[in-house]
């Protein structure tokens, strides 16, 4: 099995217990405690941000909207998704949420989840403190690494942060002057993704406001219409989940804001938009004041924003402009960002936000997802599944998606979510020296460090670091998981056909295996170890043509077993099965493949060559693996007995295992009989994935 199958494993195994001392990452690097303050101070509008809520998922928002005010529950927000259908965050009584759960009961897309709050992973330093060497760089080997690929302009990364500053930036209101300005010359506006679907000339246009109440010549990134029907209007560089409210002038960003952005429930709040930049009047408590001068030298909830900054930051680590005299050089020098805001000025974000940026990015074709955030629940504890946002994340890796997470700060065992989804590359934080940086969360689940003590990167101007650019020594398994999505980025970019497990054992089996480990291939405080960005992209893996739909091989007609390959909900556990495990004869660079092969007829049957065979004695011994057969009339040369023509199958398929297990941490190759006793393989489908 993979390294990564064998770590993932842990992930799914480990009980999400509570772990106190995870509290540091809200009550020291936050504030948490000073939440309330903030509480009293705030008009109805608290509900949107401070108040306990549950998200509904549903596919018809009319009917659900109805549903809910019926019930008496309040809605305090829609979000959009792509596509049909939306999330409706609600706040009253368990018993509303049961009454609108048996009003749509019958709506297959309608569910309710706890919105859980997210934080950035960061630990908060002297916001002045300025750090130009960029040491992490070099420990990772990124310029040796650079000599073989910079990146391309084909990939994309999603930052889901704060909101992502580029050069041109923010510049309508008087809160940004010249010697001030509201802009990063180290993410040039070219290297923002585009959405190809909103942009170029048109004909037509929908209501003000548009392009000629704007008078801008009538295109597609201004005309007021979804012009590809991806259920977002203009969404020319992504969105703003978070939005912001309106303020008392054109101070605040949303001031003049369409009213088809704007909250049902309070008018003065803009749920959304198109413009993710980090700027926006965002406190409950401060309605009018731009959280890039709310700044009162704390870190206070929601009195003070030392956040606005931190999706610049992170963006400018995975993929700052380089080789261009200017700040810092990022590690994927071509790439695309694709600014997805979800979180706030103070660093405020929910289950619902996420959710839909995740899901954003997966329809729009971001190759890797950044989150360098972590959940909490009501117990501060960090290790919780949001069930709400793990479908998403689900959803994002089966469509060929790289995942990378913050480990989280809380310096104890415990690794935080998402980082510890089985869907995503948990990333932790080095020092310069290789050590574990003592705020690092660790344990089983982490996959692979990066620098993420003292590191260099960039700034979106604000009060908080003094209306500065330029780089300073960030602190945080924030900084870190950018590396790693860099690093994934670079990856895709050299080879396009890799697919996300390859990408992440890569990542993981080309990792330093640095002193702190003492020799161990894997340690909880190391994970794989940490990341070496020239093994990486040095790594030669072998290709093969995808596979469509795995769940169409098939044994043969007449022998297919319910669950074999159909993925029927009757379960997956085979009746008289017998089970073969696999050897390490077969691996290629470390990984596991299940091969087949067609016949004349292009029908594909399962091949696994003999060697890869042997029997597990805990199980009824089969003493002839090459006995078991797909079918007298169908069974290839090489695909169990082992014939001297060889292992490598003409015309092949490769399926590769995904990182669920079924027994000890080992994967087993399955087999059942049939009435005849006549032996046939079969995997489950949710072990299956395409190559």
């Amino acid at each position: 099995m993979t390294l990564h199958s064998a770590i993932s494993h842990i992930k799914n195994k480990v009980l999400l217990t509570s772990v106190v001392g995870l509290l540091l990452i809200l009550a020291i690097s936050l504030g948490w405690a000073l939440y309330a303050n903030a509480f009293q101070k705030t008009s109805s509008t608290a509900n949107l941000k401070q108040v306990a809520s549950s998200v509904i998922r549903t596919s018809n928002l009319a009917k659900s909207r109805l549903a809910v005010q019926q019930s008496g529950l309040q809605e305090t927000r829609v979000t959009p998704l792509p596509g049909k259908g939306g999330l409706i965050t609600v706040t009253g009584s368990t018993s509303a949420l049961n009454s609108v759960e048996r009003t749509m009961q019958a709506d297959s897309g309608f569910k309710i989840f706890p919105n859980y709050n997210y934080k950035p992973a960061i630990t908060p330093n002297d916001p002045l403190f300025a750090n130009n060497s960029q040491w992490n760089l070099t420990k990772i080997n990124a310029p040796q690494a650079w000599d073989t690929a910079t990146g391309s302009q084909e990939t994309t990364i999603a930052i889901i942060d704060s909101g992502v500053l580029f050069s041109q930036g923010w510049a309508a209101s008087p809160d940004c002057p010249t010697q001030t300005p509201c802009q990063q010359s180290d993410l040039p506006t070219q290297r923002a993704w585009v959405n190809s679907g909103e942009v170029g000339s048109s004909s037509t246009e929908g209501p003000a406001p548009n392009c000629t109440t704007q008078s801008i010549p009538i295109d597609k990134s201004c005309n007021n219409i979804d012009d590809d029907s991806n259920g977002f209007i203009d969404d020319t560089k992504g969105w703003d989940f978070m939005g912001g409210w309106r303020g008392d002038s054109a101070a605040c960003p949303n001031f003049a804001s369409p009213t088809t952005y704007q909250s049902s429930t309070y008018p003065e709040y803009i749920t959304y938009d198109n413009d993710p930049q980090p700027y926006s009047c965002d406190s409950p408590a401060h309605q009018n004041e731009l959280n890039r001068n709310h700044f009162n030298g704390s870190c206070q909830a929601f009195e003070s924003a030392c956040y606005t900054s931190h999706g610049t930051s992170v963006a400018g680590i995975a993929a700052a402009s380089s080789n261009n005299s200017n700040l810092i050089a990022g590690i994927d020098w071509n790439t695309k960002i694709m600014s997805l805001r979800a979180l706030d000025g103070y660093g405020w974000g929910n289950s619902a936000l996420i959710t839909a940026a995740v899901e954003y990015a997966t329809q729009m074709g971001a190759d890797v997802i950044n989150l360098s955030l972590a959940v909490y629940d009501t117990n501060g504890d960090c290790t919780v599944t949001d069930q709400l946002l793990e479908d998403a994340l689900a959803s994002a890796k089966a469509a060929g998606i790289i995942i990378v997470g913050a480990a989280g700060n809380g310096g104890t065992e415990g690794v935080c979510y998402p980082g510890r989804s089985v869907h995503a590359l948990a990333t932790g934080a080095t020092t310069s020296s290789d050590t574990r940086a003592s705020f690092s969360s660790y344990g089983a689940g982490l996959d692979v460090m990066a620098p993420g003590a003292g590191v260099a990167t960039i700034l979106a101007p604000d009060k908080s670091n003094n209306y500065s650019s330029s780089s300073l020594g960030a602190n945080g398994t924030s900084f870190s998981a950018p590396h790693i999505s860099g690093i994934a980025s670079v990856l895709i970019g050299k080879n396009p056909t890799l697919t996300p497990a390859e990408i992440r054992d890569t990542i993981a089996q080309s990792a330093d295996r640095v002193a702190g480990m003492e020799g161990a291939s894997y340690t909880k405080e190391y994970g794989f170890g940490r990341v070496n960005m020239k093994a990486v992209v040095d790594t030669t893996l072998p290709t093969y043509s995808p596979l469509q739909d795995p769940r169409q091989m098939w044994l043969s007609e007449a022998t297919q077993k319910t669950n074999l390959l159909t993925g029927e909900k009757s379960g997956e556990v085979l009746s008289r099965e017998r089970i073969v495990r696999f050897t390490t004869k077969t691996l290629v660079n470390g990984v596991w493949y299940l091969r087949s092969e067609h016949d004349t007829n292009n029908s594909f049957h399962f091949g696994i060559p003999f060697s890869a065979l042997r029997e597990m004695p805990s199980y009824t011994p089969l003493v002839q693996p090459r006995d078991m057969k797909l079918a007298y009339d169908t069974q290839k040369t090489s695909l169990l007995t082992a014939q001297k023509s060889g292992e490598t199958f003409l015309k092949g398929r490769v399926i590769r295992f995904t990182t669920k297990t079924y027994l000890n941490g080992v994967w087993y190759l399955r087999s059942e009989h049939d009435t005849n006793y006549n032996y046939h393989l079969g995997f489950p489908l949710s072990s299956l994935r395409e190559k």
